[in-house]
C-alpha cells in the first residue's frame, strides 16, 4: 500500500475499503501485508497519516464477519498481527484487545470448518499477544485460549502447526497462574490415540516442569493424573512417544509429589498380568499375501499376532525406566537413594527377575537384565536383595554373565528358586488363575 500523506489520502483509502467487496479487501490486506510486515508501531501509524487505529478497526471488523459467514479468514488474522506483533506497537495490541479480539480468535481455533493454515495464523496471533507480557497470557487463559489451543492440537495434522502450537503453550505455561489448568489439559491430551498429539503434550509438560527452562520462575506441581498417563503411553510401539514417556517417568520418580505412585506403577509393570501371546502363529502367509495386493485375513492375523500384548510392551518400558534412572543418576545421589529404598520396598529386584525371565518377548528380557545388572552394581542392598532371592549360586553366575544367566532362566525355574529360598509368595504365572491348579501348577 502507498504510504498516506494526507487527511483527503487517509479518507479515500478507507472509502475504498469500506465499498469493497471481499475478493478486493483480500487483496488490500495482501498489499498491506506485503508493505507493513517489518515497520514499528510509530512507522505504522505514519504510514496511515496518523489513522492506523482505523484501519485496524476495520480488519477487525471484517475477520469477525468473515469468521460468521465461514469465509477465509487467513489474511485478516495475518493483518492484524502486523499491528499487534509490531515493535513498540503496544498501543494496536491495548486496542485489538478491547475491541473484544481475544473471543474471536480463540473461536476460529476450536472451528475444525476453517483450514489449518488459517488456524495456524490464528495461534500466531495468540503468540504476538503471550508474548506482550504476564498480563496477557492471563487475558487469554481466562478467555478459554488455552483450552482453544489444546483443542487444535488434537485435530492438528502437520509438524508445523504442532510446533507452533508446542511454543505457544509454553510461553503461556511459564509464569502464569492458570498454569496448573494448562497441565490438567496436557495430561488429558497425552492419553488421546494419536502419537503426535501425545508427543507434543509430552514436550510441553517436559519444558514446563524441567527447573532449569523456567528462566527463575518456580515450576508448577504435576498434574496427578501425569503418572497413569505416562504409564499408559508406555505400552505404544511409536519411538518418540516412548522417549517422552520415558523422560516424564523419569521426572515423576524424582518428584516428591509424584515418586510414591510412579514406583508402585513401575513395579506392577514389570509384573504384568496374566496374558497370551503366540509369537509363532501356525500359519505364515506368503510374501504375496503380506505385501501385495491380496492381502489375506491369514496375514492380518499374522501381523496382529506379532505384536506383543500392551502388558509386555509396558513391562519392557518399564524396565527401560528403571535401567535409565539407575545408570543416569550417580552413586550417593539422594534422589537415587530415596527411589531406590521406595522401589526395593515394592519387591524391585524380584520384578525385574521376572522380566528377565521372559521367554515370551525377548525385549522384555533384554531390557530386565540390563536394569537389574545396572542395580546390582550400583545399589548394596539391591545385590543382597537378589542373593536372598535367588541363593548363592545363582548370585554369582549372574555377576559372572548376566546375560547366560538370564538366557537359561525362564518362568518356572525362577519360580523354582523363589520356592526354594523361602519366596515363595514372589512367584509369576502369566496364564490366567482360571489355568491354573490349586497347587499353583498350570492345568
Amino acid at each position: 500500500m502507498a504510504p498516506v500523506r494526507s487527511l483527503g489520502e487517509l479518507r479515500a483509502v478507507l472509502s475504498k475499503w469500506d465499498h469493497s467487496s471481499r475478493a478486493q479487501r483480500q487483496a488490500l490486506l495482501r498489499a498491506f501485508i506485503q508493505s507493513g510486515r517489518n515497520l514499528t508501531g510509530p512507522e505504522l501509524e505514519k504510514e496511515f497519516g496518523n489513522g492506523a487505529s482505523l484501519f485496524l478497526t476495520r480488519i477487525c471488523a471484517y475477520l469477525r464477519t468473515t469468521n460468521m459467514s465461514g469465509g477465509p479468514v487467513g489474511l485478516a488474522l495475518q493483518a492484524i498481527s502486523v499491528f499487534v506483533g509490531a515493535a513498540s506497537g503496544h498501543r494496536f495490541l491495548v486496542e485489538y484487545i478491547e475491541g473484544g479480539g481475544l473471543p474471536v480468535v480463540a473461536e476460529i481455533l476450536r472451528k475444525e470448518s476453517v483450514s489449518e493454515g488459517d488456524r495456524m495464523k490464528a495461534l500466531q496471533l495468540l503468540s504476538n499477544i503471550a508474548s506482550a507480557g504476564h498480563t496477557y497470557k492471563q487475558m487469554i487463559g481466562e478467555l478459554d485460549g488455552i483450552k482453544a489451543v489444546c483443542d487444535f492440537i488434537r485435530t492438528a495434522k502437520t509438524d508445523p502447526a504442532h510446533e507452533l502450537a508446542r511454543g505457544l503453550l509454553v510461553t503461556l505455561g511459564r509464569g502464569n497462574k492458570r498454569s496448573e489448568t494448562l497441565h490438567r489439559y496436557l495430561v488429558d491430551l497425552l492419553h488421546v490415540e494419536d502419537p503426535q498429539v501425545q508427543r507434543t503434550a509430552a514436550q510441553v509438560l517436559r519444558q514446563l516442569l524441567a527447573p532449569a527452562a523456567v528462566e527463575g520462575v518456580t515450576p508448577a506441581n504435576p498434574d496427578p493424573g501425569l503418572v497413569g498417563a505416562v504409564s499408559r503411553m508406555l505400552s505404544t510401539t511409536q519411538v518418540h512417544v516412548l522417549y517422552e514417556a520415558k523422560e516424564l517417568g523419569l521426572f515423576a520418580l524424582v518428584h516428591r509429589l509424584t515418586r510414591s505412585s510412579m514406583v508402585t506403577s513401575v513395579c506392577d509393570m514389570l509384573r504384568p498380568e496374566p496374558y497370551t501371546f503366540t509369537s509363532r502363529p501356525s500359519h505364515t502367509p506368503t510374501d504375496n499375501e503380506l505385501f501385495g495386493r491380496a492381502h489375506s485375513a491369514a496375514s492380518a492375523a499374522f501381523l496382529e499376532e506379532q505384536i506383543p500384548p500392551d502388558s509386555l510392551l509396558r513391562q519392557c518400558a518399564a524396565a527401560r525406566l528403571i535401567g535409565s534412572f539407575v545408570a543416569d543418576r550417580p552413586a550417593g545421589d539422594d534422589a537415587l537413594e530415596d527411589v531406590l529404598e521406595l522401589l526395593l520396598e515394592e519387591d524391585l529386584v524380584a520384578s525385574l527377575l521376572v522380566c528377565a525371565a521372559n521367554t515370551d518377548y525377548d525385549q522384555s528380557r533384554k531390557a530386565g537384565v540390563l536394569a537389574l545388572s545396572a542395580l546390582v552394581k550400583k545399589s548394596h542392598a539391591a545385590d543382597q536383595s537378589l542373593h536372598a532371592l535367588t541363593g548363592p549360586s545363582f548370585h554369582q553366575a549372574w555377576h559372572a554373565d548376566p546375560n547366560s544367566c538370564a538366557r537359561a532362566l525362564d518362568y518356572e525355574g525362577l519360580n523354582k528358586l523363589f520356592r526354594d529360598t523361602g519366596n515363595a509368595h514372589l512367584q509369576y504365572h502369566k496364564f490366567p488363575a482360571a489355568e491354573e491348579g490349586a497347587d499353583g501348577a498350570i492345568v
